[in-house]
């Protein structure tokens, strides 16, 4: 594969990531509002992602890779939580969005690398 090709690549899988990046915030948020959630509840779950924000947008390939670590995180605490069946549709949207942002973050840090080393 050519320069070109990771280009395109990690271009359509930075919009997806930057799609459910949004859409995992804003689904924490919304449970948070749901539950009645306190405020510092509702800092406490978004701010670890908020963090990332700006290194997304300028898409920094460091940035998605240490989202991919925090990920992990929430990852624990979805899994734990339909286990428990605590909030379990909470959690089972929660999950499927996680994966989806991991996934698109890992892929895209593996494309654009890829394509700034190659060209």
């Amino acid at each position: 594969m050519g320069s070109d090709n990771f280009k395109k690549l990690s271009d359509v899988t930075r919009i997806i990531v930057l799609c459910s990046f949004v859409g995992l915030l804003s689904l924490l948020a919304a449970q948070s509002s749901v539950q009645d959630s306190e405020y510092p509840l509702w800092a406490a779950r978004l701010l670890p992602l908020l963090i990332f924000s700006p290194g997304l947008v300028y898409a920094n390939v460091r940035t998605h890779i240490l989202l991919c670590f925090v990920c992990l995180l929430y990852f624990l605490i979805f899994v734990q939580n339909i286990f428990a069946n605590i909030n379990t549709v909470w959690s089972i949207l929660g999950l499927v969005e996680l994966v989806v942002l991991f996934v698109s973050a890992m892929m895209f840090a593996r494309w654009r690398s890829k394509s700034m080393a190659v060209g």
